[in-house]
């Protein structure tokens, strides 16, 4: 058996660190030797003894998490820093990353999620869990997964007006999953139904049997199948390696399985990508957006995405003399431009207003736009 993975956590909430270590300790793998207040104390404790790895917050008094981060990495370059910090840090998450941090994980933190992250920086298998590791499957040709770089991003729009014009133009098999438990959008663009949804399927013992799946999903009048997500009202946190499970279980069922992420949220949501053929990853022409998508896009790259499957889709939701140059964009974000959508709030408002997709409209900028992305989505739909 491999040694455990000794663990050193800084936080400056000890409520915070009590938690973690409490529940890091029940995990058979590791071992939580530390747990100190602030950055000073995480480099003192180093040099009684060296971790393996480190969870470091960011803000902390007397010394911070990235002044520590730079100094251990140095000091202790072998060390595995992992930062501890809110979704909205990205350009803290950048200079952590550039100063020796290997990853992140977003704050409030998951447990299971935490666990997973770990074991996948040291390249351990879980066996805190009979079900498969969601970063060893194979991509599956027929998923497709849409998130935004942050809310307001129009994906949900843009994923399901694609999936509807697959079904309608190219007489594709669409079932579009709606895994956003925050909002879902998706269900609402479409039409469903209160009940069932894919939390109710998810609390069933065998959730990923096709036969059981078929029983929640709903045909709409967009010409795709969903499978609808949280009711109104109700948040309730998916499990998303479960998601993938049933996604790949009745893909068989269909030409392609459009999910609808909410952002990339989590460490974890990452390696479940991985799984998928083609990642849209839309963002605006606004200045914060395409900043926030170029640290993404480094963040990717140094945890060994597949990027070939990454497609960026350039929404051009701020007025034109306020957004970035559409020829500026490629070279920010060193990753070509995949798509780029018309913006139009007025058609995107009624049309979610009237709960039917607009591409089954008198034509406009934004659906032509989209139908141009789905064209060329579609050359390669059953090759």
């Amino acid at each position: 058996m491999a040694d455990k993975i000794s663990i050193l956590i800084v936080d400056d909430e000890p409520h915070i660190r009590v938690t973690i270590q409490e529940f890091l300790s029940e995990i058979d793998q590791f071992n939580v030797i530390d747990a100190v207040p602030n950055g000073k104390q995480a480099i003192e404790s180093c040099k009684r003894r060296v971790p393996d790895l480190i969870l470091m917050d960011v803000n902390m008094p007397v010394m911070g998490g990235l002044d520590a981060t730079r100094m251990i990495h140095t000091m202790f370059p072998r060390v595995v820093i992992l930062m501890l910090s809110t979704e909205t840090d990205m350009e803290i998450i950048r200079t952590a990353i550039s100063g020796g941090a290997r990853d992140y994980v977003s704050k409030p933190i998951r447990g299971n999620l935490l666990v997973d992250k770990i074991l996948s920086l040291f390249n351990r298998p879980d066996t805190t869990t009979s079900s498969q590791q969601p970063g060893k499957a194979r991509r599956d040709r027929r998923l497709i997964a849409f998130f935004g770089i942050r809310a307001g991003m129009g994906t949900t729009t843009i994923a399901c007006n694609l999936g509807s014009i697959l079904a309608q133009k190219h007489s594709a098999r669409i079932l579009m999953i709606d895994a956003d438990s925050t909002y879902a959008d998706l269900s609402h663009y479409l039409g469903r139904r209160r009940e069932p949804t894919i939390v109710d399927l998810l609390r069933q013992g065998d959730p990923s049997k096709a036969d059981v799946i078929g029983n929640y999903i709903m045909q709409t009048k967009a010409g795709v199948d969903l499978l609808p997500g949280s009711p109104i009202g109700q948040i309730e946190s998916l499990d998303e390696s479960k998601v993938m499970e049933i996604a790949r279980s009745i893909a068989g069922n269909y030409d392609r399985v459009i999910l609808d992420f909410p952002g990339l949220g989590s460490a974890l949501r990452l390696e479940i990508l991985k799984q998928v053929e083609t990642l849209f990853l839309v963002i605006s022409n606004e200045v914060v957006a395409v900043r926030l998508a170029r640290i993404l896009i480094e963040i990717l790259k140094r945890r060994d995405f597949p990027m070939k499957t990454l497609k960026v889709v350039y929404n051009l939701i701020a007025p034109l003399f306020a957004g970035v140059e559409s020829d500026q964009v490629e070279d920010i974000l060193t990753h070509p431009l995949f798509a780029m959508v018309a913006g139009n709030p007025e058609v995107v408002t009624t049309s979610y207003l009237q709960q039917i997709p607009f591409s089954h409209t008198p034509p406009t900028s934004v659906g032509k736009s989209i139908e141009q992305l789905a064209d060329r989505l579609a050359e390669n739909l059953r090759g």
